[in-house]
């Protein structure tokens, strides 16, 4: 039983630094893409305006 009770803190242990780095690069790829699209837009934007 003793072994058993650890457990889920072993695994949190070894899972929380994967959990993070899995949310850093979530927030990394979202930023990207977000200035992907607003440079995207503003170079869509004055063409369709001369247009």
């Amino acid at each position: 039983m003793f072994c058993l009770s650890y457990t889920p803190l072993y695994r949190y242990f070894i899972l929380l630094p994967f959990e993070c780095l899995h949310q850093f690069i979530y927030l990394c790829y979202w930023h990207i893409l977000r200035q992907l699209l607003f440079m995207l837009s503003f170079s869509v934007v004055p063409t369709s305006v001369l247009k």
